[in-house]
């Protein structure tokens, strides 16, 4: 489990006071990995009412979501906004694809059919096999359509 911490500052004029809002944020990647005892820091952490912003992100497949539940599911002092995301399809990589190399979509569709193939529409890694193929010299971004 990966975690960031991070502040956010907001000043705004209002009837010339300034105002001084102080947001805490915790980015908390592949909760899916944590063990027990941080679940259970975390969960007393938002049961605390503290003003913090956790975004969260795990696999629904590779976690039992009875032990994510408190943290996951709204209730009535907890706000959630989920966001769930999906793999990319087929036309979404040629897209993507496309618009990396500044190519045409019938320009790419071989490569594209490659990496959708490899990558499952796995976002990530579809923006990283275009990166290592620049980067080895197997594609080329065409600058004139930048």
């Amino acid at each position: 489990m990966h975690f960031t911490n991070s502040y956010g500052k907001l000043v705004t004029q209002q009837h010339s006071y300034k105002i001084l809002i102080l947001i805490h944020s915790f980015c908390l990647d592949d909760l899916q990995f944590a063990d027990d005892e941080s679940l259970d820091l975390i969960s007393n952490i938002v049961a605390s009412k503290a003003k913090i912003v956790f975004i969260v992100t795990y696999r629904p497949e590779e976690v039992n979501l009875d032990r994510l539940k408190g943290l996951i599911e709204p209730s009535e002092d907890i706000g959630v906004t989920k966001i769930d995301l999906k793999p990319l399809s087929e036309e979404d990589v040629i897209i993507y694809t496309a618009a990396t190399l500044h190519r045409p979509k019938e320009y790419v569709l071989p490569l594209a059919a490659v990496i959708q193939e490899r990558c499952a529409g796995n976002p990530f890694l579809v923006s990283i096999v275009l990166q290592r193929q620049y980067i080895h010299g197997l594609t080329a971004i065409d600058s004139r359509n930048a």
